[in-house]
C-alpha cells in the first residue's frame, strides 16, 4: 500500500467534500462547516462541556467561544453554568437544533447518496462502515 498517496486521498476527499457541502447545504441554512460540527456534537451528546466539544471537533477553544456565540445568537445553542463545577460552562442542545439537525440530515442523505452512487451498488454502508472502524482504531490508539 502507497500509505502517503492513501492519506493524500482521505484528505482530498474530505476537503472536496467538506467545500461541496459548505458551498451548497450549509450555505442555504447561514452555516459553516464548523458550526455543522459543534451542533451536531452538541446535538448527540445533549449536553457537552466547551473544552470537551474543542477536543471533539478539532478547533481552538478560542475559535470554539466565537461558533458558540453564533449558534446562541441564532437560537440554535444554550449556554449554561456547568453544575458540577461553578467555573465551567456547558452547552445544550435546543429544539430548534433538532430541527435543523433533522433537516440538514434529509439533505446530506440526498447528497452522500448521490456522491456514493459512483462505488459499486451495495458497498455504501462497507465504506462507511470501513471508516468508523479506522476512526475507533486511531481514537484508542495511545501514541
Amino acid at each position: 500500500m502507497d500509505a502517503l498517496y492513501a492519506l493524500e486521498l482521505f484528505f482530498r476527499v474530505g476537503r472536496k467534500l467538506s467545500k461541496r457541502l459548505s458551498d451548497g447545504i450549509y450555505q442555504r441554512q447561514g452555516l459553516s462547516n464548523a458550526e455543522v460540527q459543534v451542533l451536531w456534537t452538541v446535538h448527540n451528546k445533549q449536553v457537552c462541556r466547551v473544552s470537551e466539544l474543542s477536543d471533539t471537533v478539532g478547533i481552538s477553544p478560542s475559535t470554539t467561544t466565537g461558533i458558540i456565540d453564533r449558534l446562541m445568537a441564532k437560537g440554535l445553542l444554550e449556554r449554561m453554568q456547568d453544575p458540577d463545577d461553578r467555573r465551567g460552562i456547558i452547552l445544550k442542545s435546543v429544539s430548534a437544533t433538532a430541527v435543523m439537525i433533522e433537516h440538514l440530515k434529509a439533505t446530506l442523505d440526498e447528497e452522500m447518496y448521490h456522491i456514493l452512487s459512483v462505488l459499486p451498488e451495495g458497498r455504501e454502508q462497507d465504506r462507511i462502515e470501513d471508516l468508523q472502524q479506522i476512526l475507533n482504531y486511531l481514537e484508542q490508539e495511545k501514541r
